[in-house]
C-alpha cells in the first residue's frame, strides 16, 4: 500500500498537487476519445512537475508523493505499492475478476517453490503458482461478502495437483458458476484452455451455474448452453472433479454400477513393468532387447504392441535384475496377467498375456492376488490379503478383460477418472469389477475366447468365406458390450423385458482345448445362429437400442 504521510514529502503545496493530480486520474477512468487524451496529457505534466520539486527539496524514495510522481500508470509495469483509488477509481470492490499465472511447479525456482509448499496447504505434488494465487484470494475473500472471479486453465476441473484447492472451494465456499471454454482459446497467444470460475463467500444452497460456450463466436452472440449441479455431487467425484459435463444422471448410474462391484484393486496387483535402462553406466533399454532369440531371453513387449484383447511381441529381453533401473519382480511377469498402457488414444486398451511376457514400464500390469501368494517383493508382501487371494481365485482373466473391454467401464473411465490422454495404475485400481459366479462368468470366458482367436489368425483364413475376422469380432464384442449392461443394470434389463445371458449360454460354446479347424467351425456355427431372424440376441440388440434408449444410449457416445 501506499504510505500514509501527513506531509507529502516536505513540499508545502504537495497536498494540494497530489489531490490534483488525483482527480485527473479519476476524471481519466471516467472519461473517453479525445477528452480522455487531453487528460492523460495534463496528468503527466502535473506529474512530472511533482517529480521535479520532490528532486529539488530531496524527498525520501519512501515517500508517497515521490512514488505516485514516479508511477506511470498508462503502461503495464510492475509498481512495489497497491491504492485502489488511485490504480481504479474506487476504495473497495463488490467484484473482482482474476488472471493469476500459470506456472509449472518445475519451472519455479527451489526458493519461491520451498515458500509455496510450506505456505499454502493446497500447493503439493505437480502444482501451479495459480493454485496458490486461488488460496490467498480466498483467505482475503473470507473477511467479507462478495464475489471472486478467475480465469483459470480447464486443468484445474480434473488434474490431481487441483484435488486439495477443489475440496477447499466446495467444503467452505459457494461455487456460483463455472463458465468452460475450453473448446476455444480465450487468449489467442496462450496454449492452455481456460474455464472461469466465479467464487462467494460462503456455503449456501444455491445450485452451481455449469455454463458451456462452443466458440468465441458464440460467446459473443450469447450461445451458451446452461445447466445446474448441487454442488456436493462434485464431492462424490474422483479427486472432487469440478465436471462441467451433465453428471447429475452418470452419478446415480455410478451408484448402480458400485451396488455389486467391488475394486480391481481387490482382484490384482496393478503395478509397471520395469525399468530396462542401466541403473548406473548410461546403458539404454536396447542394450538389452534383442531381435532374434536366444537361449536365456525372454519374450519382450512395450505399450506400443498393446490393442483391445491382444498384442504383439517386441523382442527378446535380456533380463538382469541386478543391473536394471527398476527390474521389479519375476512373477509380475512369469504369471498370466492383464496388460494395459497409461496414453488412451480412442478407448481403452487391455490384452491378455497368457504366454508370461516380460514388459517395460510403458505397460502396467494386472496380476491376480492368488498367483502372487509366494512372491517375496516388498510391494506384493505390503499389499495382499487373505481375501484379495480369495477374490483372485473367484474372478477368471476373461472374465475380467471383457469387463475392462466394454463400452460401459470405458464410459466409467470418461466420466470419473480421466485425465485427458492418461490412464494411470491409480485410475485402473478403482474400476468397478462385478460379483459373478463362475457360471455368470462363462459366456464372457467363451466370447473372450472367440475374439482372441479370431484377431490371432492370419489374414488368409477366414471362418466365413462372406466375412472377414474383423467383423466377427465387432460382433462379438458388441455382445460382450450387451452382456455387460444386463450384467450391470440386471433391474432395468428384467423391467424392459431384454435379456442376453440365457441364450449367450446356449449359443456360444468353449473352444478352449479344441484344435484350430474345430474352433473355427464352432464360431461359424455361433455366427450362422445370430445371423437368424429369429435368433433372440440378434433381436434383443434391437430391443435394448429402443426400450432402453435413455440408460444405453449416452454409455455408447461417450467420447
Amino acid at each position: 500500500m501506499l504510505p500514509d504521510e501527513e506531509y507529502y514529502g516536505g513540499l508545502f503545496n504537495a497536498n494540494e498537487d497530489l489531490d490534483s493530480l488525483q482527480q485527473f486520474r479519476l476524471d481519466y477512468l471516467q472519461s473517453y476519445g479525445v477528452e480522455k487524451q487531453k487528460i492523460k496529457e495534463n496528468f503527466l505534466h502535473l506529474q512530472t512537475s511533482i517529480f521535479k520539486q520532490q528532486l529539488s527539496f530531496g524527498a525520501k524514495e519512501t515517500s508517497r508523493a515521490f512514488k505516485i510522481s514516479t508511477w506511470n500508470p498508462f503502461n503495464h509495469e510492475k509498481v512495489d505499492w497497491f491504492d485502489p483509488l488511485w490504480m481504479y477509481g474506487v476504495n473497495t470492490f463488490d467484484i473482482v475478476i482474476g488472471n493469476p499465472p500459470y506456472v509449472n511447479v518445475e519451472k519455479i525456482d527451489t526458493e519461491t517453490k520451498k515458500y509455496l509448499f510450506l505456505k499454502y496447504k493446497t500447493c503439493k505434488g505437480r502444482t501451479d503458482l495459480y493454485i496458490a494465487f486461488i488460496e490467498r484470494a480466498l483467505k482475503l475473500f473470507a473477511k467479507n461478502t462478495g464475489l471472486l472471479t478467475f480465469i483459470i486453465p480447464y486443468p484445474y476441473t480434473n488434474q490431481k495437483y487441483g484435488t486439495d484447492s477443489r475440496k477447499l472451494l466446495i467444503d467452505s465456499y459457494s461455487i456460483l458458476e463455472i463458465l468452460d471454454t475450453s473448446e476455444y482459446r480465450v487468449f489467442d497467444a496462450a496454449v492452455v484452455k481456460n474455464i472461469t470460475l466465479f467464487v462467494g463467500s460462503e456455503v449456501s444452497d444455491t445450485l452451481t451455474k455449469i455454463k458451456k460456450v462452443n466458440s468465441q463466436k458464440n460467446f459473443l452472440e450469447n450461445k451458451i448452453t446452461e445447466s445446474s449441479i448441487n454442488q456436493s455431487v462434485f464431492l462424490t467425484l474422483k479427486d472432487y472433479r469440478l465436471e462441467t459435463k451433465d453428471v447429475s444422471t452418470v452419478s446415480l448410474l455410478k451408484s448402480v454400477i458400485w451396488n455389486k462391484s467391488i475394486s480391481l484393486d481387490n482382484i490384482c496387483l496393478i503395478s509397471y513393468g520395469a525399468r530396462i535402462n542401466h541403473k548406473t553406466n548410461g546403458d539404454k533399454k536396447e542394450h538389452y532387447i534383442f531381435k532374434d532369440f536366444k537361449p536365456g531371453l525372454k519374450p519382450f513387449t512395450e505399450g506400443k504392441n498393446i490393442e483391445r484383447f491382444s498384442f504383439s511381441q517386441y523382442g527378446w529381453l535380456d533380463y538382469k535384475p541386478n543391473e536394471h533401473y527398476n527390474s521389479m519382480f519375476k512373477e509380475l511377469f512369469e504369471n498370466e496377467k492383464i496388460m494395459f498402457i497409461n496414453i488412451v488414444k480412442d478407448r481403452l486398451r487391455f490384452a491378455l498375456d497368457t504366454k508370461h511376457f516380460y514388459n517395460s514400464h510403458t505397460v502396467i500390469n494386472c496380476v491376480k492376488w492368488d498367483l502372487l501368494a509366494q512372491a517375496n517383493h516388498t510391494t506384493v508382501k505390503r499389499n495382499i490379503t487373505p481375501k484379495k487371494i480369495q477374490f483372485g481365485k473367484e474372478f477368471s482373466y476373461k472374465y475380467l478383460i471383457a469387463i475392462l473391454n466394454s463400452t460401459l467401464i470405458n464410459w466409467y473411465f470418461l466420466n470419473f477418472l480421466s485425465e485427458s490422454l492418461h490412464f494411470y495404475p491409480e485410475d485402473a485400481k478403482g474400476l468397478p469389477i462385478h460379483l459373478a459366479s463362475a457360471q455368470r462368468q462363462q459366456p464372457f470366458n467363451n466370447l473372450v475366447s472367440y475374439i482372441i482367436f479370431l484377431k490371432a489368425l492370419s489374414v488368409p483364413n477366414h471362418v466365413n468365406e462372406y466375412v472377414d475376422n474383423h467383423h466377427l469380432v465387432t460382433m462379438f464384442e458388441e455382445i460382450v458390450d450387451a452382456l455387460v449392461y444386463e450384467l450391470y443394470f440386471e433391474d432395468e434389463f428384467k423391467n424392459a423385458g431384454v435379456e442376453f445371458f440365457k441364450y449367450a449360454e446356449r449359443d456360444f460354446s468353449i473352444i478352449d482345448g479344441l484344435e484350430d479347424d474345430n474352433k473355427m467351425q464352432v464360431i461359424h456355427e455361433s455366427y450362422q445362429k445370430l445371423r437368424q431372424k429369429e435368433n433372440e440376441i440378434r433381436n434383443n440388440l434391437k430391443l435394448m437400442d429402443t426400450r432402453l434408449n435413455q440408460l444405453i444410449m449416452p454409455i455408447k457416445a461417450a467420447k
